[in-house]
């Protein structure tokens, strides 16, 4: 449904075709991540507001991130 409504998001291969690789849970976070093969490859499909491989949530890594941006050695973070 979302791939009709908003087509540009979409790589063009995927409009035509894909399938479901896995689900998968994460105890720790739980939420489900999905995976997707499409032609050209296959794809994550997560939360926006999840870091890649489920190791937490945006909002605790926002600030630390932001502060590498300035150089600040990770000891210090």
């Amino acid at each position: 449904m979302a791939i009709k409504k908003n087509p540009e998001l979409f790589p063009a291969k995927m409009i035509s075709e894909y399938k479901m690789k896995e689900i998968k849970f994460s105890k720790k976070m739980k939420i489900k991540t999905r995976r997707i093969l499409v032609d050209c490859g296959s794809y994550t499909i997560r939360l926006s507001f999840v870091m890649p491989d489920t190791v937490g949530f945006v909002e605790y890594v926002e600030s630390p991130l932001f502060l590498r941006k300035f150089a600040v050695f990770f000891g210090g973070l």
